[in-house]
């Protein structure tokens, strides 16, 4: 397990590889991005493909914790600190239980494809990172259950354990690497 580390532009240059890895075999009509740490990934891979991109948010109750409790401390920690801990994190994350009726707490705007007149035939679903895969496999089984006739693949930058119950299609690290990426409450 390691910990890299991506400012903004090295972040711009690792989306432009996962773009360039989906366009090799798959186009997306609409890009479905889970907040918060996909929104950015999806926001662009969205403009590379000229489809729309959707937000939906489901997040662990760990998230909400980190988010008021951590901002004050992490980052004044030092890094092999901040990376140990990432790590922990991580093997915490790999054999969490989750709440397996998700899918019914996700709703997305039905009428979206009727109000743009748009053929939804191939949809991308992203985020950052697959950690366990819950959330992954969650909003991919919810826009599968939205859009049956879609053909629905998904990607991540990273996905950080050995066996998340769900694999994407596309990633670019797969060795358990964790990624420091600008929105980080440790970055």
């Amino acid at each position: 397990m390691r910990v890299i580390t991506l400012n903004n532009e090295s972040l711009d240059n690792k989306i432009k590889e996962l773009a360039d890895m989906i366009a090799s075999d798959f186009n997306p009509d609409l890009v479905i991005a889970i907040a918060n740490g996909g929104c950015r990934i999806g926001a662009t891979l969205s403009q590379r493909f000229g489809c729309q991109c959707l937000n939906v948010k489901l997040q662990r109750p760990t998230t909400r914790f980190k988010s008021r409790i951590i901002p004050a401390i992490l980052p004044k920690l030092p890094l092999f600190l901040k990376n140990f801990l990432r790590m922990a994190e991580s093997v915490v994350l790999a054999h969490r239980h989750v709440d397996h009726d998700c899918v019914s707490k996700i709703s997305f705007d039905t009428r979206f494809a009727i109000q743009t007149g748009l053929c939804v035939n191939n949809i991308l679903v992203v985020d950052d990172a697959v950690d366990s895969g819950h959330t992954l496999r969650c909003i991919t089984d919810a826009v599968c259950s939205e859009y049956p006739q879609a053909i629905v693949k998904s990607a991540v930058l990273t996905v950080t354990t050995k066996s998340p119950v769900i694999s994407p299609d596309y990633y670019l690290f797969n060795n358990r690497t964790l990624i420091r990426f600008p929105w980080s409450s440790d970055a």
